[in-house]
């Protein structure tokens, strides 16, 4: 027992040096003195009603104040409906919001027990994509109300079941049901229109009210509303860009100081791009009948004019002529041509054209007439003097086309004296007659013939032949 006292007194004088030192450390300014510093990780406990030092291990407890516990971030998509307050029979959407997923979700009814909502039934009433976090559904407020619940409930929950990237789940969301006066209707002038266009919603009363009208565009408060009287209200949307809006009216009234009621109403309404309307002028395109012959090459021009005859240049038409397809450019006088070839066969044909029209000017086309007639040969042949006594006489003469050119191998006749003779022109287009039958003197008259095909036309040439 006395060891034990001796022991108790001896912590006791370590504790009062230690602090003494403490002291003596913070009221000295002498830097030489060094303070004691006390022991570290030391505790008084007490064992069988004695104090002894014990060592805490703070490893072996566990602790470590320099490292943090990290959780991992829960993944909680949620929906939420544009708006809460809704009437019966009208459109309104939910909005799917999962936080970096993809993937689907599905809308049901829900029902409520001592547990929380659950999943009514199967039904499904709508099912939606989930993009970068965000998907959408529209839902109908049933006619009849909630449901579920048949008496004096005014509003509808739902049951969502989502399937995504990052987990799936289940969740919930609730929208008010108003009451609409029957009394009180709205009208939007039309469901679609063109951007840039001003629109009105115009709420007509069965009789004078009071209240306060809301209007929203796609979720948005929208203040441009305004009471024409106490009988109808209008609010003007514009401006409002392409694609599908979502139009609510909301208006609060009282009939009465003590009957105030709620009317909601949702439009969907499309805005188509605006077209520019562009004034297109008139064009008209003229053209001349070209005629030319067999062997002689031509051209067929058309002009391409606006309504008040100012030429129009560098505009693309299309030309039809003898089988082939031409795209041309019209020039400075507003003109474009087509080659009529000199080998094209005699007979008439018919050029088309086509000005498809552009942003400015409106299309227009035409047509033309070609006429290929056919070439005239040329017979040279001149009067001959023969002698009685030459027994086989012989006359040439010589056949040229329109050019001026020798017509080989050609037939020809001469007829004389009641007698027909043939020959054939050579190389250099000269045909050579053998007559027999003059074997009287005087002058005989002859005519000389080509007789044309389907190129040339037929040619006749008159000779006086002498027999002396």
């Amino acid at each position: 027992m006395k060891f034990k006292k001796i022991m108790l007194i001896t912590v006791m004088l370590l504790a009062i040096i230690s602090i003494g030192a403490v002291s003596a450390s913070e009221d000295t300014a002498d830097d030489n003195v060094t303070a004691i510093e006390p022991i570290d990780d030391l505790t008084v406990s007490q064992v069988d009603d004695e104090n002894v030092i014990q060592t805490v291990d703070d490893e072996k407890n566990g602790a470590d104040d320099s490292e943090e516990i990290l959780k991992d971030e829960k993944f909680e998509p949620f929906v939420s409906p544009s708006f809460y307050d809704n009437s019966k029979g009208e459109i309104f959407q939910a909005r799917m919001e999962a936080p970096g997923a993809n993937g689907t979700f599905r809308v049901y009814y829900s029902g409520w027990n001592d547990f929380g909502p659950f999943k009514f039934n199967n039904t499904l009433l709508a099912s939606a994509d989930i993009i970068d976090g965000i998907g959408i559904v529209n839902l109908t407020v049933p006619i009849g109300g909630n449901p579920i619940y048949t008496v004096g409930y005014d509003f509808i929950d739902y049951w969502v079941e989502y399937e995504t990237n990052k987990g799936n789940g289940d969740t919930y969301f609730s929208i008010g049901v108003v009451e609409n006066n029957k009394n009180i209707y709205a009208k939007l002038d039309r469901m679609e229109f063109t951007e840039g266009g001003n629109n009105n919603v115009t709420l007509q009363f069965s009789s004078p009210v009071n209240g306060f009208l809301n209007c929203y565009k796609d979720g948005l408060s929208f203040p441009n509303s305004h009471f024409e009287d106490v009988n109808s209200a209008k609010v003007l949307f514009e401006y409002l860009s392409v694609g599908t809006h979502f139009i609510k009216v909301l208006f609060t009234y009282s009939e009465t100081f003590d009957n105030v009621g709620t009317f909601s109403k949702t439009f969907i309404v499309t805005v188509n791009p605006w077209v520019p309307v562009i004034v297109q002028t008139a064009t008209k395109i003229t053209s001349s009948k070209l005629t030319t012959t067999y062997n002689v090459a031509g051209k067929v021009t058309f002009t391409l004019k606006d309504e008040d005859g100012r030429v129009l240049s560098g505009e693309n038409v299309t030309v039809i002529f003898n089988g082939n397809t031409y795209n041309k450019v019209t020039n400075a006088k507003g003109q474009v041509s087509v080659d009529v070839s000199s080998r094209m066969a005699p007979k008439t044909y018919n050029a088309y054209i086509k000005f498809e029209g552009d942003e400015s000017f409106k299309a227009s086309s035409a047509s033309a007439k070609v006429v290929v007639l056919k070439a005239t040969p040329k017979i040279t042949a001149k009067a001959k003097t023969f002698k009685k006594s030459v027994k086989t006489k012989k006359y040439t003469i010589t056949l040229k086309n329109n050019l001026n050119k020798v017509m080989k191998n050609i037939k020809v006749t001469i007829n004389v004296n009641k007698k027909t003779y043939t020959a054939k022109t050579n190389s250099k287009g000269v045909a050579t007659f053998k007559i027999t039958s003059l074997t009287k003197k005087g002058t005989f008259k002859s005519v000389i013939t080509y007789k044309g095909n389907n190129y040339y036309n037929k040619v006749t040439k008159n000779v006086n032949l002498k027999i002396t």
